[in-house]
């Protein structure tokens, strides 16, 4: 979805992603569109009623409904978003028709229906599997039936001795995340971090997950043309990078002058590698920072975090509250921790002076003896 072309995009956005889950019910399209979609056509049935007197001020639009001046152009928008994908057949007719409940149509002339049969679901839920969006599923099996999938898995499964219920949320969870990034692919170089990035607080589960996400990347071809196959490619290739130590460290350029950084100015996004979660923490515990500082550079991150996250939660996917709540909590840990030992130190140390003092003094005695 490219927002530089795509008028009211936002509201575009949150329309075509309301529709994504019900699109193989007709009943169900209907009914949204009904409800927020159509506010123009319900304008003009209540001021057909009112023998034309209704004037917009008095017409209120219902919670969440698109307003009536624009609901005809955020409709062409989403007709435009959706042409290309069988799945929305549905939503697509019920805007080329215009049909709606209100009995004011705006038949869109020169857009050809979709063919609707008894079939229709069927193609729909075939769609769907193509674009590897059918899921989240309730049972293992029903991901293990493709061929790639199982052959994931039977290599696997007996090294990580986990089961169904784990399994599960494996595959869910990477056909979630596949489904994003694939929208995403036009710029590989960007949408590399929405997989490489992951968070579950499970080291196991995500390298898993991740496995997982790229043997769909590999194995997708569905109506590719051949530049979309090759940034494919190139973010089969990104992702590959996980878990090189190359990738999962602080950059040379910090390093150099770690001491001197004026934790500030830093770029925390680009430091951090759009917040991968390992560099946070080898910046939160990196032996150049006290403790005040690293509580610094927490919270800094996490503000940056915050802000990006509002601002691009298609790309941002990832909830890392837990994450830094936990890292805060171990720095104060250890920061007790590194106490204790130095007060056991010190008396100790005091202990061995005392030690040493009476040695002195009773060797002055026995000498003056």
């Amino acid at each position: 979805m490219n927002k530089k072309k795509i008028q009211y995009c936002e509201l575009v956005k949150k329309a075509v992603n309301d529709l994504y889950p019900i699109r193989n019910s007709k009943r169900e399209t209907e009914a949204y569109f009904n409800r927020y979609l159509f506010a123009d056509a319900r304008f003009c049935k209540q001021a057909l009623n009112d023998d034309g007197s209704l004037s917009s001020t008095d017409f209120k639009e219902r919670e969440g409904e698109i307003k009536w001046p624009i609901a005809y152009i955020v409709r062409m928008q989403i007709l435009n978003v959706i042409a290309g994908d069988d799945s929305f057949t549905f939503a697509y007719n019920i805007i080329g028709s215009g049909a709606n409940s209100y009995e004011d149509f705006h038949r869109i002339m020169a857009c050809k229906l979709k063919e609707e049969s008894l079939n229709t679901v069927n193609h729909i839920e075939q769609v769907c599997k193509e674009y590897k969006e059918d899921y989240p599923k309730t049972n293992l099996a029903d991901y293990l039936l493709d061929d790639a999938n199982r052959e994931f898995y039977n290599n696997r499964k007996n090294n990580l001795l986990k089961d169904e219920e784990w399994w599960l949320l494996a595959f869910n969870k990477a056909y979630e995340i596949f489904d994003k990034v694939r929208v995403k692919a036009y710029n590989p170089f960007k949408a590399q971090y929405m997989v490489k990035n992951i968070f579950f607080n499970d080291k196991v589960l995500e390298s898993t997950i991740i496995g997982i996400v790229k043997n769909l990347i590999d194995n997708y071809t569905y109506e590719l043309t051949e530049v979309q196959n090759k940034k494919l490619k190139m973010l089969y290739d990104k992702v590959d990078e996980y878990g090189d130590a190359r990738f999962t460290k602080i950059d040379d350029t910090y390093l150099e002058n770690m001491k001197e950084l004026d934790l500030q100015k830093v770029n925390w996004m680009k430091a951090t590698r759009l917040f991968n979660y390992e560099n946070i923490y080898l910046w939160a515990t990196h032996e150049a920072f006290n403790l005040e500082q690293r509580m610094n550079i927490i919270e800094l991150i996490e503000k940056r975090y915050i802000n990006e996250k509002k601002t691009h939660p298609d790309i941002f996917i990832y909830d890392l509250d837990q994450f830094f709540r936990s890292l805060r909590k171990a720095m104060s840990v250890n920061n007790v921790a590194e106490s204790d030992e130095a007060n056991s130190y010190i008396g100790s140390l005091n202990a061995s002076i005392n030690e040493k003092t009476e040695e002195i003094k009773q060797l002055k005695t026995n000498t003056n003896r």
